[in-house]
């Protein structure tokens, strides 16, 4: 799944640096999350720590928001 460190390219090839991964960010109290469109969420649905915290926050009243495509992790994450 998405990795602390990684760098990922967009669509348009613009980089983007994770500063921590889904797993790591497991024990961290957020509000909520937004999850962008375009080809991440193919991969993002795939992860079991994304759907995992998805799931968490939408379970505990955060919220969850998503563009485009991205639809498909909630959904993932039922």
């Amino acid at each position: 799944g998405p990795s602390a460190g990684s760098t990922y390219k967009g669509k348009h090839g613009y980089p983007c640096k994770a500063e921590i991964s889904f797993k790591e960010a497991a024990g961290i109290s957020f509000q909520g999350v937004v999850i962008p469109g375009g080809f991440a969420p193919d991969r993002l649905r795939r992860s079991p720590d994304v759907l995992h915290t998805v799931k968490s926050l939408f379970e505990n009243g955060k919220m969850v928001a998503f563009i485009c495509h991205a639809g498909w992790v909630p959904i993932s994450a039922k």
